[in-house]
């Protein structure tokens, strides 16, 4: 047995760790810590009967001389010389030397047990108090190696908040997974909670069909802004748009150049002024933007918003839904008609190969966010003052062809040949000759006709009324859908299966009364009530089937997996040609709406936290899964 003191001492511990603004930022930095290792699997494990978390790489062990310098925390060889990415390329993580500190705002003592290349098992034991590091050689050999970091004597508290769904969302978007999978060889990530089947964290969306697919990304080395918009199915340009001026007129003039639009709305952010960019760092994105609410139903179950990483890994305070840092509520005021809202956007920034010991712009101590100075202000303003500024212009042009120039019509070329054309300032005569990237294909615009002209460039609606004395008159742009049925209802059919169940069981019972009070409740207006008893329905009717078919498994802890076991026997039925599940088809669309639609994740959302109902998923799937539900009924 060793033992060291720490170089700090532990009240200069206690008041570092005092900045760790969450427990999940712990669960991050081991993480961190494991895929700076080049791990391939990582498991976390959160044991609220044991009072314990730990967290588990397959790849290296601790040298002699890394545990020798975990006595010395604060300092670290990363990101120092050439020692900049993992063995597998990934640029690292970490560069301070304290993310193994932050343990100790979960526990008093934690224990690393390793096994590096000799394949001896060792055990280090941290402890805040004493301020020591303990290392131990044990009889025991190892045929891999690997580190288990193990926290003990957890509150039970913050086991359960990191257990709960909003913390696991959370750590579901803890890297970059979701939008690049096999671009960065991310290692595979799961999560253990007690009583509960293990559950992948990184996973990969098909992303739904969209209204503006826009990837961007910055590189100081020429201060420019590299941006695309993909639109499937609408006349907007899709070629590389390169915004290298970042002043109002001059991001002006490129909308009008490219998307044709004459009259933009700036964003608060365009009220600022900067000259120098230099000190901004690289960074790379991709913002989706959807124009019904259920289109990003999947999204959405994940707590999917616009998220902020850096190397790849996630900036806690971003991944909270209610942080609107964007400001898409601000716009959403300001402009009726756009499709930028909290709920609509989804996607990322990531700054890829930040180096914190070089790059101006600041990381707090406790990683959640950054240091919000100068540097941080310029960030800012390009990400809201020219990325989000043309998306929001391209959307509000799109609902409303006013914004847009005439001569777009037919040629995107047009304006450079008309001496009378104004620019987006207003000022006449003035050519677009000049501007980087390559002009538009020849596409036909929407807004043939449109004679508005504003007189300073806002958009409100405000100034429509023209110089003529023409009265104003609204466009009808907004048109809310319309659900297409009032309740979540059977067919007669159908409804001859449920009354048959009366009076057989308790379960039975439950499915008849459940069906009853669905059909009573108006969608529109008790969407929460119909959410919890559609759920409440095909739990019920899943159960049920369970308990005719011993080889259908029903989990407790899991209705989605409980349906896919019953959609495996349906599948089998149907193969079979049994009655009323003689279609394979039918199975198919039920297994997608569960797995790859995430319906149930979606309702356990509506049932356990404040988020709005969508009515109209609940629609569409009801109208498929209600087969579901009868075929659980009556197949024998």
């Amino acid at each position: 047995m060793a033992e060291q003191q720490f170089i700090m001492s532990s009240s200069q511990i206690a008041e570092i760790m005092g900045t760790v603004g969450s427990p999940l930022i712990v669960v991050s930095e081991l993480l961190k810590n494991a895929v700076d290792a080049s791990a391939e699997n990582i498991d976390i494990y959160y044991d609220r009967e044991e009072q314990s978390i730990a967290v588990e790489n397959d790849y290296k062990g601790f040298t002699f001389e890394e545990i020798e310098k975990l006595s010395h925390p604060g300092t670290s060889t990363k990101k120092q010389a050439t020692n900049l990415t993992n063995d597998k390329g990934m640029f690292l993580t970490g560069s301070k030397g304290l993310g193994l500190l932050s343990v100790f705002l979960l526990c008093e003592r934690a224990e690393i047990i390793t096994a590096p290349k000799d394949k001896k098992v060792y055990k280090i034991i941290l402890d805040k108090a004493k301020g020591t590091v303990e290392q131990f050689t044990t009889d025991q050999t190892s045929e891999k190696e690997f580190t288990k970091v193990l926290l003990k004597n957890v509150d039970k508290e913050i086991v359960d908040f990191l257990s709960s769904e909003s913390e696991v969302r959370k750590l579901r978007h803890v890297c970059t997974y979701l939008y690049k999978k096999d671009l960065v060889p991310f290692p595979t990530i799961r999560l253990h909670i007690f009583g509960q089947p293990a559950q992948e964290i990184n996973f990969f969306c098909d992303f739904p069909s969209m209204l503006y697919d826009v990837h961007f990304n910055y590189r100081k080395a020429n201060h420019a802004i590299y941006f695309n918009c993909a639109s499937p199915g609408k006349n907007i340009c899709e070629d590389e748009v390169v915004f290298d001026d970042f002043q109002l007129q001059k991001l002006q003039e490129v909308m009008l150049v490219k998307y044709g639009i004459k009259e933009t709305i700036p964003t608060r952010s365009n009220e600022l002024a900067f000259s120098d960019f230099t000190t901004v760092p690289d960074f790379e994105g991709r913002i989706l933007v959807y124009e019904k609410s259920m289109a990003g139903a999947q999204l959405k179950a994940y707590g999917a918003g616009v998220n902020i990483y850096v190397n790849d890994f996630a900036l806690y305070n971003y991944l909270a839904e209610e942080n609107d840092w964007l400001g898409l509520a601000d716009y959403s005021q300001r402009k009726k008609v756009t499709r930028l809202k909290p709920h609509n956007v989804f996607g990322y920034v990531n700054f890829p190969c930040f180096n914190e010991n070089e790059e101006k712009l600041k990381i707090s101590n406790e990683r959640a966010d950054f240091i919000q100075d100068f540097t941080y202000s310029k960030l800012m303003y390009l990400l809201k003052g020219v990325v989000m500024f043309a998306i929001f212009n391209i959307d509000v042009a799109d609902k409303n062809p006013k914004y847009k120039e005439d001569s777009h019509q037919g040629n995107p070329d047009s304006q450079e040949s008309d001496p009378q054309q104004k620019t987006p300032t207003g000022d006449s005569g003035a050519d677009a000759e000049g501007h980087s990237g390559h002009e538009c294909d020849d596409k036909e615009k929407e807004g043939a006709g449109s004679t508005y002209s504003g007189s300073n460039g806002n958009g409100s609606e405000e100034e429509a009324q023209g110089n003529e004395g023409t009265p104003y008159s609204p466009d009808n742009v907004y048109k809310p859908q319309k659900l297409e049925q009032k309740n979540l209802v059977f067919t007669k059919a159908e409804s001859a299966v449920i009354k048959a169940l009366i009076n057989h069981d308790d379960l039975s019972n439950k499915i008849y009364n459940v069906t009853f009070e669905l059909s009573k409740l108006d969608l529109q207006v008790h969407r929460h009530s119909n959410a919890y008893l559609y759920r409440a329905l095909l739990e019920s009717a899943t159960k049920y089937l369970s308990q005719q078919q011993s080889q259908v498994r029903f989990d407790n802890s899991s209705l989605e997996a409980s349906i896919v076991s019953a959609l495996n026997y349906l599948r089998n039925q149907c193969r079979k040609g049994k009655p009323l599940c003689n279609k394979h088809k039918d199975v198919q669309i039920w297994k997608d709406t569960v797995t790859k639609r995430k319906l149930i994740d979606a309702l356990n959302q509506y049932v356990h936290n404040e988020q709005p109902v969508d009515a109209l998923l609940l629609q569409e799937t009801w109208n498929s899964m209600k087969g579901y539900i009868i075929a659980c009924l009556t197949i024998q």
